[in-house]
């Protein structure tokens, strides 16, 4: 799926790929982030905490992020874009681990219910919505129209 993803960017990709493999110190990041706004360098600092959480040495984790913060920039730069809060993302996050759980779970919803604290309709709400994503995921619109 990724592959897929990136044809879509294939023209400006290869050449921003060339411009950010040649931030490999501390001192072009350094120097780079001087002349970047405020947000990107709080981008950089926010991705940069997450990469070592996960375990990535402190430097690589700057430099990695200011890489991704780039990318960010070049292709979202100068729009206007929402962002769907934190409790939307859990909330987003929560509902996949209950679908996978179902698959698991061989569709036990009172387990389920219990499990994350919600009422049994809720969770079939959630297993009917993820069911739809999921399909729609892996079986093109027989129809040939937009998804």
């Amino acid at each position: 799926m990724v592959d897929d993803n990136l044809k879509l960017f294939d023209d400006d990709h290869e050449e921003l790929g060339f411009a950010l493999d040649t931030l490999d110190n501390m001192t072009d990041v350094i120097m780079i982030r001087k002349n970047w706004p405020r947000l990107l360098s709080e981008f950089v600092d926010l991705f940069c905490a997450e990469l070592v959480r996960q375990g990535m040495q402190n430097e690589k984790a700057i430099i990695t992020s200011t890489k991704l913060v780039g990318v960010l920039g070049n292709y979202f730069g100068g729009r206007v874009c929402y962002i769907p809060n934190g409790e939307r993302l859990k909330q987003a996050i929560r509902d996949n681990r209950i679908f996978l759980d179902y698959q698991i779970s061989d569709g036990n919803i009172a387990v389920l219910a219990k499990k994350y604290n919600l009422t049994d309709s809720h969770v079939y709400s959630i297993i009917r919505e993820q069911l739809a994503l999921h399909r729609k995921k892996y079986q093109p619109d027989m129809f040939g129209g937009k998804e």
